[in-house]
């Protein structure tokens, strides 16, 4: 045991005369970031939109809009998707075009390691674009859609014509598994 202070507090606790408050942290992490949260909380509450909604009835509002511009947009509309009565306020799975073949990935810690499919990666690297992709067996790929306050529709155009580009191109023909 080394008698070098480490300036962490849970490290050595002898060194703090076995303080409890100082026995309190977890290793090296930084907890300063936590004072932020009732500042962020107020914020989120008295946040409004152009049009007075709160921010949960604008992301809800908002994301029903691109599920449905989505939808049409890659002519999955008549496919499954959440209806409006089930989707949370600021998330949904919407259905890829289904000229993407299956999207399949290992996952973290099983044999083999992750593998991240080259569709979500072509959205990364080409388009700036960051998004969960799942197939989902027999119904076919999704994406996760999330809508919080900073997007907008210009973000859910740009991610409808870069799905597009890529079924286009066929950037997806690497490899999926």
């Amino acid at each position: 045991v080394s008698t070098q202070s480490t300036g962490i507090p849970s490290w050595n606790s002898t060194e703090t005369g076995g303080d409890l408050a100082a026995e309190s942290f977890t290793g090296s992490r930084d907890y300063s970031a936590f004072l932020t949260a009732p500042a962020a909380l107020g914020f989120l509450r008295s946040w409004r939109s152009d049009l007075g909604e709160n921010a949960s009835e604008f992301c809800a509002r908002n994301l029903r809009l691109a599920i449905r511009k989505l939808s049409e947009s890659w002519a999955t509309a008549e496919e499954y998707w959440p209806h409006n009565d089930v989707i949370p306020p600021n998330i949904a799975m919407v259905k890829l075009p289904s000229a993407i073949p299956p999207i399949r990935t290992n996952l973290a810690g099983s044999a083999g390691g992750a593998v991240e499919p080259s569709f979500r990666r072509t959205l990364r690297e080409k388009y700036d674009i960051e998004c969960s992709v799942v197939y989902i067996r027999e119904i076919g790929n999704f994406l996760r859609l999330s809508f919080a306050i900073y997007n907008t529709q210009q973000d859910i155009d740009w991610l409808a014509s870069a799905v597009q580009d890529i079924v286009a191109k066929n950037n997806f023909s690497e490899s999926m598994t």
